[in-house]
């Protein structure tokens, strides 16, 4: 309750705050934008990559199933993550890889 006190009781911090709020939520958004763009494009990319490679329908198939199976366990792990470590404890743990 101090701390709260202490950071929204000066002048200045409340536009600190507010500004903060909107880069966080910038980057959010442009992360999440990457991540549907990433997703969307593989539909895209199929029929490109059938004809270059000469894959036929079914191995087109098994690849966009693998990466639809990778994706949504990548979804559920990273959750679960998220709801178990920081934000800072898994900033640092990247960074260390």
């Amino acid at each position: 309750m101090e701390q709260t006190r202490e950071v929204t009781g000066r002048q200045g911090d409340a536009g600190a705050l507010r500004a903060w709020r909107y880069r966080i939520f910038a980057i959010a958004w442009i992360t999440y934008a990457g991540y549907y763009l990433g997703r969307v494009n593989l539909a895209v990319a199929l029929p490109a990559l059938g004809s270059e490679f000469g894959w036929s329908k079914a191995a087109l198939g098994v690849l966009g199933s693998a990466f639809y199976w990778v994706y949504a366990t990548g979804q559920l792990v990273n959750g679960h993550l998220g709801d178990r470590y920081t934000a800072k404890a898994r900033a640092a743990w990247l960074s260390d890889s």
